[in-house]
Order: C-alpha cells, then structure tokens, then sequence
C-alpha cells in the first residue's frame, strides 16, 4: 500500500507539474470572460507572457509577467499567470506570494482558480492542510469545480484521511473529472 501512495503522490506531483499548460488556457479564458476586455499595455505584456508559458519558456514568461505587473500593479492575471510559472520552476514559496497576492486583489473572492493555485502550490510543500483550505474556497465559490475536489481528495489521502478523500475522487469523477475513479479503484477499495 504505501508503494501505491507513493507512486500517486509522484503522480500527483507530476500531474500538477505537467498539466497546468493545458489548463492555463482553459482557466484563462473563464477569467476573460470575468474580467473586462483590457487593452492596455499590461495586458498585451500578459498575453506575451501567456505565449511564453505556453511554449515552457517560464523564466521569459515571468520577466513579461513583471513587466505586466510594473504597468498595472493591480491585473489580477498578470499575478495568477507569474505563480503557474513560477510554480513550474518549482519557486512554490514565491507562487504561492502571488496567489495570495491575486486572492488580496480580488476581495469578492470569485477566483476560484486562484484558489486551486495555491492550493496546488501548497501541496507541493508538503502544506496538505492548507492546501485543503484552499480547495474548500475553491469549491465553495464553484461547487461543481471538479478538480479542486480531485486535488482535495489527494491531499486529504495524504493526511490519512481516507473516507474524505474517497468521497471527494467520487463527487470529482461524478461531476466529469474521470481519472478520479483511477484512484477510487487503487486507494478507495477495502482490501
């Protein structure tokens, strides 16, 4: 069993590291359509920083998030953009500044991806309590958020809280996140 939970926490860990490209694209475009259409210089540097990201050029990608942030120290993307490429290069401690720093911009609390950033980047330093924290905001702003009850299932599994996090792979693969009954089927089963 332990080599299982091994081989899923190398798997999350690898998962976090390697799909964010695909979902950057996806989070991005349901902040767009959140966010007014912006124009102005910081968003052009964001949107070359996102061309950058996109291309795993993560160091280019945060000196253009920067310079986004210098033009507008108030664009929420520019600060969750720089955190997923940071996280990329595993500067967890700095991502995880710049989530909570899009987090402290947004007083509504309606990012949910921010959230699931920084929980992300949180589980990553072995913060697997704040990292639930973090999916509970993100699941309460969207309670159909699928991933964040996947990524909360994994990091309540690896707080020995095997009940909840077999419930969360279920809700995750009940609301379309199907790998999560991969993991129903090799942590959840009584053996």
């Amino acid at each position: 069993m332990k080599k299982i939970f091994n081989i899923y926490l190398l798997g999350a860990i690898l998962m976090f590291m390697g799909i964010n490209t695909t979902l950057f694209a996806q989070e991005n475009n349901e902040q767009a359509t959140e966010n007014t259409v912006d124009n102005s210089e910081a968003a052009k540097l964001n949107k070359e920083g996102e061309t950058k990201y996109f291309a795993k050029e993560y160091k280019e990608a945060i000196v253009l998030f920067n310079k986004s942030i210098q033009k507008d120290s108030l664009y929420l993307k520019a600060y969750i953009n720089r955190g997923k490429a940071k996280r990329e290069l595993l500067d967890l401690r700095g991502a995880n500044a710049d989530f909570k720093k899009a987090i402290e911009l947004n007083p509504k609390e309606k990012d949910k991806d921010a959230y699931l950033s920084r929980g992300n980047a949180k589980f990553l330093t072995g913060d697997y309590q704040g990292s639930i924290q973090d999916y509970d905001k993100a699941i309460e702003i969207d309670h159909k958020y699928s991933e964040a009850y996947y990524r909360r299932g994994i990091s309540k599994y690896n707080t020995s809280d095997k009940d909840g996090a077999c419930l969360d792979f279920s809700k995750a693969g009940e609301l379309g996140y199907y790998k999560a009954y991969d993991m129903i089927k090799d942590l959840c089963r009584d053996k």
